[in-house]
């Protein structure tokens, strides 16, 4: 097919963008009923929009250039993240895709019969066409993607602070209650945390409760030593209650020296130690 006769087709497709893209999401109306569930304002946006993509694809039969895929596939993540905001799966988003496809191939059709082009003809608009197409469903999918990874990160940073839940139980006393498996990285966390809440609810004791631990090996013994080092030069003293027997024994065998902290079996004995014991019990 010559650049004449591409560009031809092409300039139609342009000219016909906004009965393409009806008669796209009238395809996916008949399929699809709760589709057609929307206001007039809500049809008019959506068939301006697929009418503005069906251009873009008739400027990019017409470019032939691969850096327009580009442009193709930032107006896919455009509309991908549009139908993020209206609460849309990724399935449903392309869904649509595959009417665009048969509404655009029936206007190519139509157009066949007019001009009376080859097979060699449709061939090659089909290998300029469909990987349009193929671009704009990876900027959907990218889209998706993205957000995704935002929201496993918000996740992940909301866990994190759960994870880390220091709570303050009198004026200068707060309880950080561990449960759990502990990592380098939460071990890092907690260091972290621990002395930016210790700086923000003025504290001066810390008491680290173990019970939710059910293992402490060298690597957890020496992030505890560093946060009880750490937030001594902030002036906090640290206390270690809900040291498990299990716990203890592996301390033995590891020779982990543990007697270099304050430890007390229980709550209430870490709150007597630091002189709120008589208080709690009048």
């Amino acid at each position: 097919m010559n650049t004449q006769s591409l560009n031809e087709l092409a300039d139609q497709i342009i000219l016909h963008a906004s009965s393409i893209a009806e008669h796209a999401l009238h395809l996916r109306a008949l399929e699809d009923p709760e589709y057609t569930d929307k206001t007039a304002e809500q049809q008019t946006e959506a068939i301006n929009t697929s009418a503005d993509f069906v251009k873009l694809l008739g400027e990019g039969l017409k470019t032939q250039d691969d850096r327009f895929n580009i442009n193709i596939i930032q107006w896919g993540k455009q509309v991908g993240e549009l139908a993020i905001q209206h609460g849309r799966s990724l399935e449903q988003a392309l869904s649509g895709t595959h009417f665009f496809r048969t509404a655009i191939w029936s206007f190519i059709e139509d157009q066949t019969k007019t001009k009376q082009l080859s097979v060699d003809q449709i061939f090659t608009i089909a290998k300029s066409l469909d990987p349009l197409l193929d671009k704009a469903v990876y900027g959907f999918s990218q889209a998706y993607v993205e957000n995704h990874r935002k929201l496993s990160e918000v996740f992940s940073m909301a866990l994190d602070e759960l994870s880390v839940p220091i709570v303050p139980i009198f004026d200068d006393v707060a309880l950080l209650p561990l449960v759990g498996d502990i990592d380098t990285k939460r071990a890092q966390m907690i260091i972290d945390q621990s002395m930016q809440r210790a700086r923000e609810l003025e504290i001066s004791k810390l008491i680290l409760d173990l019970s939710g631990v059910s293992f402490v090996d060298t690597m957890v013994a020496n992030h505890i030593f560093k946060l009880a080092d750490a937030l001594s030069l902030l002036g906090v003293k640290t206390i270690i209650t809900g040291i498990s027997p299990a716990i203890a024994q592996t301390s033995v065998q590891l020779d982990i020296k543990l007697d270099r902290l304050v430890t007390c079996a229980t709550l209430k004995q870490a709150l007597a130690n630091i002189g709120y014991g008589l208080l709690h019990e009048t």
